[in-house]
C-alpha cells in the first residue's frame, strides 16, 4: 500500500456532524464547531509525541515490542476529528496492525470514517460507538472471534479528550485500563490543575461581566478592553494569550464559549500519582513537550537549594516543579503495570536510531555531526521561551564516532567493536560512554532504542506533518 496519499481534494461534508451539534449542543456551541471546521483539511494529519510509536516502544516496552506483528491499539475519543487514530494508523501502514476508534458520538465517528476512507486507511481501522460491545468482548468465552472484529485486549490504549469532558472520569479511567493487556501501555492526556489557573480566572471574569452586560459582543468588548489594560503578568491576560490561534481568530461567540467551558477533570501531580498507585500503575514517562516541567531546573540557580532538593524522591520533585513552573496545562504521559519499562542504554544488543519526528523538526544528526569533539555537549531543556537550562554531556571522539555509526541497524555492541578497533579503548568503557550520551539526549527523544529482536516500523510519514504544538 502506498504511503503517498494524494486523492483529489474535496471539501469535507460536515452536515451530519453539525446536525448532531444542533441536537445535542447549544446554538453557540454549534457555531463554535462549525467555525472550527471551516478550512478543515481532511488530508492534514498532525503528529503528536504521545502517539509516535517508536517513542512509545522506547518508554513503554523498553524497545522490545515488535509493532509490525499484530500490534493492536484502542483510541478512546470524545467528539474527535480522529487525528490520533489516523496518525497511529499511518505509522502501521504495511504491517498487520489494527486501530480501533471508539467515540460515543456516532455522527462524529462517521466524520472520522470518511477521513480514513479519503486517506486510504480504512483497512487499518475499525470504528465503533458501542461501548457495551467493546466490554462484552472482554468477557467473551471465545475471544478469537471478537479479535477478528478488532475488539478484546490491546497493546496500547490511548485517551483523547474523553477524561476532560466525562461526567464520570474515574469510571472511564477504569474502563480504559480494562482493555490494556498485562504488558501493554496506557496513554493519557488530561488537564493539569495549576497550569489552568489563568483559565479559571478568565472564566470568573467572564461570568461577572455576563451578569452586568447583555450581549456577547459587548461582553467580549469589555473583556478585550480589560485585557489591554491588564499588566503583563495578570493571569487572566495570560489565559487569553494562551487561547489557540485558530480560536482567537473566530467570532466572539466562539471565543466566549471556549472560555466558559469549565474543567471537569484537572489533576495536580500528587493526585495523578495517587490515581496511578491505586490502579497498580507506574509512570513510564511524560511526553517530551512537558517532560522538562516536572524537573526543578530552577534549583540550578542556587546551589544550596539544589542540594536540598537532591534529598527528595522523583515524585516529590515533580510535585514541587509543577507548582514552581505553573505552566503544565495538560499531563501527557504513558503508564504501565510493569516497572522499569525504559531500555537499558548499556545493553550491547540494543540498536540506537535517530527518531524520525525530532530529527524532522530539529535535525539532531546534522547538528551533532557539525560539532567538533572536545567541548561538552550542551542540551537545552526548555521549560518556557524564557526558561532554558543546559544539560551537559561528554562530547569526545568516542561519542562523535558513535553518532556517525548510528544507522538503525547496528547494535550498540557492534558499534563499540568498530570504535574499539579505531581507538584501542575497552569495550565496557566505550559502551558506558555511549550510554551516558544516550541518556543526555533522552529529553528530546533524539535517539531512541529498539531491541535487535524487533523490526523497524516501515513508516515514511510523507503525509504527516511534524507538529511542535501541544497534543490534546
Amino acid at each position: 500500500m502506498s504511503t503517498t496519499l494524494l486523492p483529489p481534494h474535496q471539501p469535507p461534508d460536515i452536515s451530519a456532524y453539525l446536525e448532531h451539534a444542533s441536537l445535542h449542543k447549544s446554538s453557540i456551541e454549534k457555531r463554535l464547531i462549525e467555525q472550527r471546521l471551516v478550512g478543515f483539511d481532511e488530508f492534514d494529519i498532525p503528529s503528536n509525541p504521545l502517539d509516535e510509536l517508536d517513542v512509545l516502544n522506547h518508554y513503554g516496552f523498553a524497545g522490545k515490542c515488535d509493532m509490525t506483528d499484530k500490534f493492536r491499539v484502542l483510541t478512546v475519543n470524545d467528539h474527535s476529528f480522529g487525528n490520533e487514530t489516523l496518525f497511529i494508523a499511518v505509522q502501521l501502514i504495511d504491517t498487520d496492525g489494527l486501530v480501533v476508534h471508539y467515540d460515543s458520538c456516532p455522527e462524529t465517528l462517521e466524520l472520522v470514517r470518511r477521513r480514513a476512507d479519503t486517506l486510504q486507511l480504512s483497512d487499518r481501522i475499525r470504528f465503533t460507538s458501542d461501548l457495551d460491545m467493546l466490554l462484552s468482548s472482554l468477557r467473551a468465552t471465545s475471544p478469537p472471534e471478537e479479535a477478528e472484529r478488532g475488539f478484546g485486549l490491546f497493546d496500547y490504549v490511548r485517551c483523547c479528550n474523553a477524561l476532560d469532558h466525562s461526567d464520570k472520569p474515574l469510571e472511564l479511567f477504569d474502563t480504559m485500563l480494562a482493555f490494556v493487556k498485562e504488558n501493554g501501555v496506557l496513554g493519557v492526556s488530561c488537564l493539569g490543575y495549576y497550569g489552568r489557573e489563568p483559565h479559571r480566572q478568565l472564566q470568573q471574569l467572564a461570568k461577572i461581566v455576563a451578569e452586568e452586560i447583555d450581549g456577547v459582543k459587548q461582553e467580549m468588548m469589555f473583556i478585550r478592553e480589560l485585557y489591554n489594560f491588564a499588566l503583563p503578568n495578570c493571569w487572566s491576560k495570560l489565559a487569553f494569550e494562551n487561547l489557540e490561534s485558530p480560536l482567537r481568530a473566530m467570532t466572539d461567540e466562539a471565543i466566549l464559549t471556549d472560555i466558559m467551558r469549565e474543567d471537569k477533570f484537572a489533576l495536580r501531580v500528587p493526585e495523578l500519582q495517587t490515581l496511578l498507585d491505586e490502579h497498580g500503575l507506574h509512570l513510564a514517562s511524560f511526553s517530551r513537550h512537558t517532560r522538562a516541567m516536572y524537573q526543578p531546573w530552577f534549583a540550578k540557580r542556587n546551589k544550596e537549594l539544589e542540594e536540598r532538593l537532591q534529598t527528595l524522591n522523583e515524585k516529590q520533585l515533580a510535585a514541587i516543579s509543577e507548582i514552581a513552573w505553573n505552566k503544565i496545562e495538560r499531563h501527557i504521559f504513558w503508564a504501565t503495570r510493569r516497572e522499569n519499562t525504559r531500555p537499558d542504554y548499556n545493553d550491547p544488543d540494543n540498536i540506537p536510531f535517530f527518531h524520525h519526528f525530532t530529527n524532522r523538526s530539529h535535525g539532531w544528526r546534522q547538528h551533532l555531526l557539525g560539532l567538533k569533539p572536545g567541548k561538552p555537549l550542551e542540551v537545552n531543556a526548555t521549560v518556557a521561551p524564557q526558561e532554558q537550562f543546559q544539560l551537559k554531556s561528554d562530547w569526545n571522539d568516542v561519542t562523535y564516532r558513535f553518532v556517525t555509526l548510528i544507522d538503525g541497524y547496528k547494535t550498540l555492541g557492534e558499534i563499540a567493536v568498530v570504535i574499539r578497533e579505531e581507538s584501542r579503548l575497552g569495550l565496557d568503557e566505550i559502551i558506558e560512554t555511549c550510554g551516558r550520551f544516550l541518556k543526555a539526549v533522552e529529553w528530546e527523544d533524539a535517539i531512541l532504542i529498539r531491541s535487535r529482536e524487533t523490526s523497524f516500523i516501515p513508516f515514511t510519514a510523507r503525509q504527516v506533518r511534524a507538529d511542535n504544538g501541544m497534543t490534546k
